[in-house]
């Protein structure tokens, strides 16, 4: 019996270890996720600088090609909300790098294509989407304006997406991911929030 009594100590103590290592491993494979995701993002906002660069900038952070650069939105004939309603209709779509159609998009290109469908000349990057329209706080957020992100809290703005009300946004995240709906409180978008620009009334 003692015998017996010993072996089952040890079983059960070998259950709970390995139960133990078992929640380290899914701990681990989160986290092992979380960080690929933040290197997927990292990888699209370098790319998208490097096509900037490549586009070409003076000083003043304009380029030669005004659909890269510029602060003209010109003159649209959609609302905000026709351009929410409008992006609503490509949830799902795959991100692509360098993308401004339904086939794929990534973020400056939805935002791009959208204000585009509607007559309205915009910034092809995240970054020179800064450069058009006017400025909204946060506070005053509107359906249709456009809402931009630094670079892990840097100053580099890398990331854009349209409100649509509700603290929420549609964007095209990063490779692997879709054109979806997030939250503007969620903690990586909180802490990278740079402002936003009305470009549609």
């Amino acid at each position: 019996m003692t015998v017996l009594t010993s072996l089952a100590a040890d079983s059960s103590e070998y259950e709970t270890q390995l139960q133990s290592v078992n929640t380290l491993q899914a701990s681990l494979s989160g986290q092992i996720s979380d960080v690929e995701t933040q290197l997927a993002e990292l990888d699209r906002i370098r790319a998208e600088q490097e096509a900037a660069n490549q586009a070409g900038s003076s000083d003043t952070g304009y380029g030669g090609n005004s659909d890269w650069y510029g602060d003209s939105a010109g003159t649209g004939t959609g609302t905000g909300q026709d351009i929410v309603d409008y992006a609503m209709t490509f949830l799902g779509v795959p991100y692509v790098y360098g993308g401004t159609s339904p086939s794929g998009f990534d973020c400056s290109g939805l935002v791009y294509y959208c204000y585009k469908h509607y007559g309205y000349t915009v910034n092809r990057t995240a970054a020179g989407l800064a450069y058009s329209g006017t400025a909204v706080s946060s506070s005053e957020l509107a359906p249709g304006d456009v809402i931009l992100f630094t670079s892990q809290g840097g100053s580099y703005i890398g990331h854009t997406g349209i409100y649509i009300g509700d603290g929420q946004f549609i964007h095209a995240p990063h490779t692997g991911d879709v054109v979806k709906i997030s939250s503007l409180s969620s903690d990586y978008y909180t802490t990278n929030y740079w402002g936003a620009r009305r470009i549609a009334s």
